[in-house]
């Protein structure tokens, strides 16, 4: 195999790969993957990664192939771990890791404006809480980063969790609005509705039926001319929402069962048997 030479085609070429890239947590652009490597596994997003260059702050071919997925590159079929190694490319995690970068050091007040303006007594308490770093008498910009990024993912947490309604049974469907005593049709017109309504019904199951074994054998056929029928598969304008991704969305968020609401009661008509007709003899 030739091995790829650039951030991308090593990035391809691990998308590539059955199993490299899987999915762990998250949505939007904030998904967090789990990437098997040559020399180990790592957590990637887009921007961060804790492979050998991610955390020297360098740009690394594992995020780069997340920035490809995203944009619309597929990922390849899942695959157990023990067969990703020997299906990896011959490109190493760490190629060419130059000496890590100095880490910048910064005042309270620059570290309180990346931080979205913040006091600089907050970011005090935050260097001896140890949720910011030291470094040369000011604060590690490294750090600061570090910080800025959990921050905006515990934000959208939040946004999820205040949106979402609380998990709960299935609510109710909103109830029927039925005629008021006074309104009432008369019991002749309803009985010649209830009627008509049962005998569509029945015209509508047994289309329904036919529709059912037609397509038994339609739905096998490829588009084409079959005598005077012809065979189209047309993209359809309905879009249906994805529960699967809808779940994993919850789940990602901790945010309990995806709520669910109850269909309308359905209308069932009943016809009972005409009275027999008693005729008199002549």
């Amino acid at each position: 195999m030739t091995t790829p030479q650039t951030a991308s085609d090593k990035a391809r070429s691990l998308l590539a790969t059955p199993g490299a890239v899987t999915l762990l947590r998250g949505h939007g652009v904030a998904r967090v993957y789990t990437v098997i490597g040559r020399t180990g596994t790592y957590r990637t997003t887009e921007a961060t990664c804790d492979c050998p260059r991610g955390l020297n702050g360098l740009g690394c071919y594992h995020c780069e192939a997340i920035r490809l997925h995203h944009a619309g590159e597929p990922l390849a079929a899942p695959a157990p771990v023990a067969d990703v190694w020997a299906l990896l490319p011959a490109v190493d995690d760490d190629l060419e890791v130059p000496t890590p970068q100095a880490d910048e050091a910064l005042t309270v007040g620059q570290a309180a404006a990346r931080l979205g303006g913040l006091k600089p007594d907050t970011i005090r308490r935050y260097l001896a809480a140890g949720k910011l770093a030291r470094l040369d008498g000011g604060v590690s910009a490294a750090s600061v980063a570090a910080y800025a990024e959990a921050r905006e993912a515990n934000i959208t947490r939040t946004r999820f969790r205040k949106t979402t309604p609380a998990p709960s049974a299935a609510t109710q469907a909103k109830p029927r609005a039925f005629f008021a005593p006074a309104d009432m049709p008369a019991v002749e017109e309803i009985e010649a509705e209830a009627i008509a309504f049962d005998e569509a019904a029945d015209s509508y199951r047994a289309g329904d039926r036919g529709k059912n074994r037609a397509r038994k054998l339609l739905d096998k056929v490829p588009a084409g001319q079959y005598g005077r029928a012809r065979i189209e598969w047309v993209p359809s304008n309905t879009n249906r929402a994805d529960l699967d991704a809808i779940a994993a969305i919850f789940k990602a968020y901790d945010l309990g069962p995806v709520p669910m609401k109850r269909d309308r009661d359905s209308l069932k008509v009943t016809i009972a048997a005409a009275p027999a007709v008693q005729l008199r003899a002549a």
